[in-house]
């Protein structure tokens, strides 16, 4: 069966369809271990010849990417200064405007993860200067081996995982307000990631004061049976949705912050405001497109249409 003329029949609309795929393909790319982009280039010159080459533009451009990176790390290895010192780390370079956006927090990485990191970074910058590296720590893989006395275990995870369990190489026993505070992630998210190892038998977790939990590393390495697969890799690539929904988030915010220091705005000014003040994420809307957000806004009893103008409603004074 033709796979992309079963996706187009799903996606009606193109633009939609390549912005998923594009997305797709950064997921695909950022969770694997090496350079190896065979299958997506394959499947992308098929798409070639159903879309238009603008439209295809960015996942050209993040396809190359990653060649030029696999030049770029080889290159940066064979330097005098590096030598030795990162045969079990690579770096994915990329053009940031050309891939979607990403989400996840950064952690703060482990002493011996950072000097890697440093080591590449200066590397790169003896080959390209004045160019210089900004990490994202929060995005990637990492190919783990865990000793338990005699024993040993492999696990890939993500990064976020693996600063998570390194941390229990200087103690057997952390509260999870502790570790989320040492690693700067928030107690949500550490919790999340921390639960893949109590899941794999790698730690385990007991309740503590005032709603904490305390994670205590495992001695013996983990029966093999009885645990399940590891989990899908964390999601680095925000959807359309989620990007849709985070841009409204903020033309929400900018809007109700207008409409609060102004008693009523026409729909032109609100426009011409927003392409002033709005930067990250740049506003790129028509006139049409929002005068289709204020009419939600008035659906939600947030702002109201009056004479021309928009303005929040009066307050309601209770009977």
């Amino acid at each position: 069966a033709d796979v992309t003329s079963l996706l187009l029949s799903i996606f009606a609309d193109k633009e939609r369809y390549t912005g998923e795929y594009k997305a797709m393909m950064a997921q695909k790319v950022l969770s694997r271990l090496d350079y190896d982009t065979t299958l997506d280039k394959r499947t992308f010159q098929l798409l070639k010849l159903r879309f238009p080459e603008k439209a295809m533009h960015d996942c050209d451009v993040m396809l190359k990417d990653v060649t030029d990176s696999r030049r770029t790390d080889t290159n940066i290895k064979a330097l005098p200064q590096t030598q030795g010192l990162l045969e079990n780390f690579d770096a994915l370079i990329i053009s940031a405007e050309f891939w979607p956006k990403f989400q996840g927090e950064e952690p703060v990485l482990p002493d011996r993860i950072q000097q890697q990191y440093d080591t590449y970074a200066a590397g790169y910058k003896a080959l390209r200067a004045p160019r210089s590296l900004h990490w994202c720590p929060q995005l990637g893989m990492a190919d783990l081996t865990l000793h338990f006395g005699a024993h040993e275990r492999q696990y890939t995870v993500s990064a976020v995982h693996a600063c998570i369990i390194m941390k229990f190489e200087d103690r057997a026993r952390w509260l999870a307000s502790e570790l989320a505070a040492m690693l700067e992630l928030s107690d949500q998210v550490l919790r999340s990631k921390a639960g893949l190892w109590v899941s794999q038998k790698v730690l385990r977790e007991e309740p503590a004061r005032y709603g904490d939990v305390l994670y205590i590393r495992c001695e013996e390495a983990p029966e093999e049976e009885g645990l399940g697969p590891l989990p899908p890799t964390d999601s680095f690539v925000l959807t359309q949705d989620q990007v849709v929904e985070k841009e409204e988030a903020m033309y929400k915010s900018y809007i109700m912050t207008m409409l609060t220091n102004n008693e009523s705005l026409p729909l032109e000014r609100i426009h011409n405001m927003l392409k002033m003040f709005m930067i990250d994420p740049k506003y790129n809307k028509t006139l049409i497109e929002l005068e289709t957000f204020l009419e939600k806004l008035i659906a939600q009893d947030l702002a109201v249409f009056e004479g021309g103008v928009y303005k929040k409603p009066a307050r309601r004074r209770p009977p």
